[in-house]
């Protein structure tokens, strides 16, 4: 019950989305195009009231209740499920958050390219007629991101632990992304800058006959790493200052832990992946007499994943060793033994109830009370310090 709840959950809040920006950018296209309108060769009978309009419409109504029956009805007790933190963390907070930065990243693209890039539109309005779209997806990706970001404070709020936890997952999954943006522009960027120092005769002139064919991978290099790097800097730094004052506590949180570890091992794996084809493709060449600088050519992604996934395992490394240094190392033997529960169990008649008493606050821990039922039982003459001993 609980599955089928939160996949049809998903499955709506998706139409939902999907319908609100088809519509939305439906409104926005049509008020582009009455401020910058088009020169068509025929008159166009094309209104806002069609049937991608009706369509949209239908699939959000459809969507919207879906979402709203499961979410708010069926699933609105249940704050304590891990299908729900997956629900909302995995899905519809990443994804919100992946779907803004990928809108804001092909609006800056869109922008920078038409100033320092090699657009294929002759005009400003041809060239920016996919901003309406653009910016729909926008807005709903920035409301389904902050509503269920909302709902996960809302919800941790219950718990006095439970918003440190929630606000400490949020980060690392958003430092993720901002990672992700910013190693794919870093990637771009070193196989352009390589692509253009290749001093070698058939690039030369490659570059003289299409001189601007490296300006679209640079601005598109530029746009990732201008998004990328103040989403990583913003969330990476913070949780870096939380575990600098949160202490051991801090770093060993499981968030933590799972985020580094799984940031280090796909760098290692990509570091060696690429280190791998490059002395491949070197040795080919050298053992068959063919090794030019175009071999600089045909490698540059590899030279650029290499260097990218070298320079973040490097780093992450030295974020383990001091997460290591940090972390006091636990004291095993004694946890061990005051887990020990010793069971302490008194025989004796009613007369030995005070001495029992004595011995049990002695003690430090509580003890079993069996009566005899012999009367001739008396109580053991104790002095206090053969009580103490």
């Amino acid at each position: 019950r609980r599955l089928y709840a939160y996949v049809t959950s998903l499955y709506g809040l998706v139409m939902l989305s999907v319908g609100v920006g088809m519509v939305m950018g439906s409104l926005l296209r049509e008020a582009y195009d009455s401020l910058f309108p088009a020169k068509l060769l025929l008159p166009s009978n094309v209104t806002l009231w069609n049937d991608a309009t009706r369509t949209a419409i239908s699939i959000a109504l459809v969507g919207g209740v879906l979402w709203w029956w499961h979410w708010h009805r069926v699933s609105r007790a249940d704050s304590e499920s891990v299908l729900r933190r997956v629900y909302l963390y995995l899905f519809a907070i990443l994804g919100g958050a992946l779907t803004t930065v990928i809108s804001l990243s092909i609006l800056l693209y869109n922008v920078l390219q038409w100033f320092i890039g090699d657009p294929e539109a002759a005009t400003a309005s041809a060239h920016f007629r996919s901003f309406p779209g653009v910016i729909a997806a926008l807005t709903v990706g920035a409301g389904v991101w902050g509503y269920h970001w909302a709902i996960v404070r809302q919800e941790a709020n219950i718990a006095p632990e439970g918003l440190a936890a929630a606000r400490r997952v949020y980060r690392y999954i958003m430092a993720a992304l901002g990672l992700s943006t910013l190693s794919t522009g870093l990637v771009i960027l070193f196989s352009v800058v390589i692509g253009l120092l290749v001093p070698e005769a058939e690039a030369r002139e490659k570059l003289l006959v299409d001189s601007d064919s490296w300006r679209n991978p640079l601005t598109l290099a530029i746009t990732l790493m201008v998004v990328g790097v103040p989403l990583w800097r913003f969330y990476w730094f913070g949780v870096q200052q939380e575990a600098k004052t949160g202490g051991a506590e801090e770093r060993v949180a499981l968030s933590r832990r799972v985020f580094i570890y799984l940031v280090f091992s796909i760098a290692v794996l990509v570091t060696l992946g690429n280190l791998s084809a490059l002395l491949f493709m070197l040795l080919r060449d050298l053992l068959e007499g063919q090794l030019s600088a175009q071999v600089l050519q045909d490698t540059k992604w590899s030279i650029g994943m290499l260097l990218m996934a070298g320079t973040i395992s490097v780093y992450y490394w030295l974020v383990l060793q001091e997460d290591r240094r940090a972390t006091p190392i636990p004291e095993e033997a004694p946890a061990l033994v005051s887990r020990v529960r010793k069971v302490v169990i008194a025989l004796g008649p009613e007369a030995a109830r005070p001495f029992v008493r004595q011995l049990e606050s002695r003690l430090g821990t509580p003890i079993r009370w069996w009566r005899r039922l012999d009367s001739e039982a008396g109580t053991p003459p104790v002095t206090e310090e053969e009580l103490s001993a």
